[in-house]
C-alpha cells in the first residue's frame, strides 16, 4: 500500500530555511528563495502535515512519484493562512500543488516574539516535499 511518507519542509526565512519537521526529518535547502527576502515578523505555528498521506495526488500516487511544491502565504491578525499562491511545482501537472495549496489551508503562523500581538501580513514561504 502506502510507504511511509517522509515529509520535508524548509522555510524561506531572512539569511536561512527554518526547518519543520513530522517525519523522518531531512531539510531540502530552497537556495533562491533564501536571497534577499524581507524579514517577516512571523514563523509557522501548524501545517497540517498529518492530512499528506490522505491527500497524496492520486496520479502521482499510481506512479509512485515523489513532489514538492514552493509555497508563498498571506496571513491574518489571528494566525489563520488566508491565501497561499504556488511559487514552484515539481513535476508539473501530478497535483502536488493543488494538494499543498489545499493544506495549507489549515495551517497557522505565530509572532516570532513571544508575547507579541500578531499582525496580518504576506510573503511566508513553505517548502513542501510529498514522498511515499
Amino acid at each position: 500500500m502506502f510507504r511511509k511518507i517522509l515529509i520535508l519542509a524548509a522555510m524561506a526565512m531572512v539569511g536561512g530555511a527554518l526547518p519543520l519537521w513530522a517525519a523522518s526529518p531531512t531539510v531540502d535547502p530552497v537556495p533562491s528563495a533564501r536571497q534577499a527576502l524581507p524579514e517577516l515578523p512571523v514563523t509557522w505555528d501548524h501545517v497540517p502535515y498529518e492530512r499528506m498521506k490522505r491527500n497524496y495526488p492520486t496520479v502521482a500516487k499510481q506512479r509512485n512519484q515523489p513532489g514538492s511544491v514552493l509555497v508563498s502565504c498571506d496571513w491574518d491578525d489571528k494566525g489563520r493562512v488566508t491565501e497561499c499562491e504556488m511559487i514552484r511545482e515539481t513535476p508539473e501537472g501530478l497535483g502536488f500543488g493543488t494538494a499543498t495549496l489545499e493544506l495549507m489551508k489549515a495551517a497557522t503562523v505565530k509572532s516570532k516574539v513571544a508575547g507579541e500581538p500578531l499582525v496580518a501580513g504576506k510573503g511566508l514561504k513553505l517548502f513542501v516535499k510529498w514522498e511515499q
